[in-house]
């Protein structure tokens, strides 16, 4: 009797239970979205700065932004790019602009003065480099008469700044050639693996990979196995 009621009992159980839903991610969960498998097997990937070409490193053959597939290997002379990079000293509270083309320059400026050089800056966040304060030899400078060195800015960790203000730790870093950051998010390696920090400092994309490149404001390409995909960064969810 009692083992009839029991089974009774479960089976009303299992009638009243709620079905299955589709699993949503944890707070701290971030579901990958692939526009292209990473199936491209291609050493490294490089952004043209000068004819805006995404480009294989090993034969700097031209790759669509829309499959990753090779579209020109004729084109052997390699590409160019130029390296401009914001810079933070903590010390002397100064931030710099470090561009390097034909010619180095690197120009300090305060922060009400570094706002009025570049105001676009307050509206995009952007990967910024910490630099010893030995690097500056001089005086501060002002907004009519910035200050050059050829020394150049390297070395030092990044963080993610907007405007002149500084959204996270040092903690990441950077190869400056791979710094094509869109006005709202940022690819930085942290412990060896990149990923993608979000306008508010917050993972959008985990520090999973080997290398995150920007296509556009909507996908990235993205080494992980060895292999190159596109990830759909506008529909990732969180």
């Amino acid at each position: 009797m009692h083992k009839w009621l029991i089974a009774l009992l479960f089976a009303l159980l299992l009638c009243f239970a709620p079905a299955d839903e589709p699993h949503e991610p944890e707070p701290n969960e971030i579901a990958i979205i692939w526009a292209v498998e990473p199936t491209l097997s291609y050493d490294t990937i490089h952004y043209c700065h000068m004819c805006h070409d995404f480009y294989t490193g090993q034969n700097y053959a031209i790759l669509d932004t829309k499959t990753g597939a090779i579209v020109d290997n004729t084109y052997k002379d390699g590409h160019g790019f130029w390296n401009r990079q914001w810079l933070y000293c903590e010390s002397r509270t100064l931030f710099g602009n470090y561009y390097e083309h034909y010619i180095s320059t690197l120009s300090w400026y305060t922060p009400a003065n570094f706002l009025r050089m570049y105001p676009v800056l307050t509206d995009r966040v952007f990967p910024i480099q910490k630099v010893d304060s030995r690097r500056i030899r001089r005086g501060v400078n002002d907004l009519h008469d910035p200050w050059v060195d050829l020394n150049g800015g390297d070395s030092g960790m990044y963080a993610l700044a907007r405007g002149n203000e500084i959204l996270t730790d040092f903690i990441y870093e950077l190869d400056p050639r791979d710094a094509n950051d869109r006005t709202f998010a940022v690819a930085f390696i942290l412990d060896g693996k990149w990923g993608i920090l979000d306008s508010n400092g917050g993972i959008l994309v985990p520090f999973d990979f080997e290398h995150i490149l920007f296509i556009d404001d909507h996908t990235a390409f993205a080494k992980t196995g060895g292999s190159y995909g596109i990830l759909d960064i506008q529909n990732i969810q969180r």
